[in-house]
């Protein structure tokens, strides 16, 4: 049973050719209900299904994949107190062109109270088709805004609790949530750590 005021945090794991390991690293407090820890796999599993995956694969090429997810219950420093489980998502992109390097990907920043507490994440798997003159087409750009729309707003959970996303700050002893607010780059980020024989 996972606890009010526990940090859940999530790992999605994605692959596509020539690249390493691929990860979205998420971090969630449990507000309001406490919830059964396979209940709690079964919502983050429907919100990769139908919100953050759904999302992502309009960015994606069909070559990448959002293979599945581990969640843990974790302190503030990252130390695991709990393993919750996981799922098997297997979503591919949506879009037929070729990928891009591993190391590109569209970026999100999501803003705290606190300035220089702030959550990003680094989309992997992006197609050749979502950008124009080495940045990202309009058509991109409104679909990154809904995966940072995706990113900011709580996940609702079976018997009333919720999944609030922020930051655990060791430097700061304390979880730290987002506020509503965002951005993102026009530009692609990179993340050398992807290519393949590097490591994360």
């Amino acid at each position: 049973m996972a606890s009010i005021g526990e940090i859940i945090r999530v790992v999605a794991h994605y692959s596509m050719e020539n690249a390493g390991d691929m990860q979205n690293v998420f971090h969630f407090i449990l507000q309001t209900a406490a919830i059964a820890d396979n209940d709690l796999i079964d919502d983050v599993s429907a919100w990769f299904q139908n919100d953050w995956g759904a999302s992502w694969q309009e960015l994606a090429s069909q070559y990448a994949t959002l293979e599945h997810f581990d969640a843990d219950v974790v302190d503030v420093d990252g130390t695991v107190k709990r393993n919750l489980g996981g799922d098997i998502i297997d979503l591919d992109g949506l879009i037929s062109t070729e990928l891009m390097t591993p190391m590109d990907s569209g970026y999100l920043l999501a803003y705290t109270a606190i300035p220089k507490a702030r959550g990003s994440k680094y989309l992997p798997g992006m197609a050749e088709a979502t950008q124009s003159a080495g940045g990202l087409n309009a058509t991109a750009l409104a679909d990154l805004a809904v995966c940072l729309g995706v990113y900011l707003v709580p996940i609702a959970m079976t018997g009333g609790g919720s999944l609030l996303p922020g930051v655990a700050s060791a430097t700061l002893a304390a979880f730290v949530p987002f506020l509503v607010s965002g951005a993102i780059d026009t530009v692609l980020a990179t993340q050398r750590r992807r290519k393949a024989g590097v490591g994360i």
